[in-house]
């Protein structure tokens, strides 16, 4: 395991299609549950990797036990276990504890871990089909909409996926009240492929650096749970 440092938030990614459901062995419960309501096989193999990508990541740190790393899931809007996940409350230390933040779309999961603040990180799937303009309209602001106007078909679809990215970045490290353009947060572009758009962001931070690394790494081998 590479050691997370201060003033680095690295990025683990994994294609999704390296899930192994020898791993399902790892998860607590309320995962397991998540991982049982996805419909699509797919989103099953991305929520998979996420989750025990989030646990081989505190198990490191904290040196115990993958499946012993006591997570919490609970949304504070709704008490739902979709939340960000975090550490439960007795073992977060201020400071010293990781922050980590979790996405999945398309052929790739991502996981961001960092010290120096709330991480979040997005990737999408740049898809030609969508309205951008509306959707831009009404999940970003007119602005935004706006500036999607003149641009062609495909520069359009770049253009408003990596918008969308950095305001879902923005939003998990922080919150829907605080705005994106605040000089709390840090937002960073990140460079996936061709067709995927992906930015992390950290709220009251020193500047960071953000480094990639390949989550398959970390993960345990095929057939192992461990």
């Amino acid at each position: 395991m590479v050691r997370l440092r201060h003033g680095t938030v690295t990025l683990w990614w994994a294609p999704f299609d390296v899930a192994d459901p020898a791993w399902l062995e790892l998860l607590d419960p309320v995962e397991a549950r998540r991982y049982a309501a996805y419909g699509q096989s797919a989103d099953r193999a991305r929520f998979l990797v996420g989750a025990v990508a989030v646990r081989r990541i505190f198990s490191s740190d904290l040196a115990i036990a993958p499946q012993s790393v006591p997570l919490d899931r609970t949304c504070p809007t709704c008490g739902r276990p979709h939340g960000k996940v975090r550490l439960t409350d007795d073992l977060r230390r201020p400071g010293e504890t990781l922050e980590v933040s979790v996405s999945h779309s398309g052929a790739w999961v991502v996981v961001a871990a960092g010290r120096d603040g709330p991480v979040g990180v997005d990737v999408e799937v740049v898809d030609p089909a969508l309205d951008h303009v509306g959707l831009a309209r009404v999940g970003l602001g007119d602005r935004d909409a706006d500036a999607l106007l003149g641009l062609g078909d495909a520069d359009r679809a770049w253009e408003f996926t990596g918008r969308w990215v950095r305001r879902e970045a923005a939003v998990k490290a922080a919150s829907p009240a605080l705005p994106d353009e605040s000089p709390r947060l840090q937002v960073h572009d990140v460079v996936v492929d061709a067709s995927h758009r992906a930015a992390v962001a950290v709220l009251d931070s020193p500047p960071v650096e953000v480094r990639g690394l390949d989550a398959r790494s970390i993960l345990p081998p095929p057939g192992a749970p461990s």
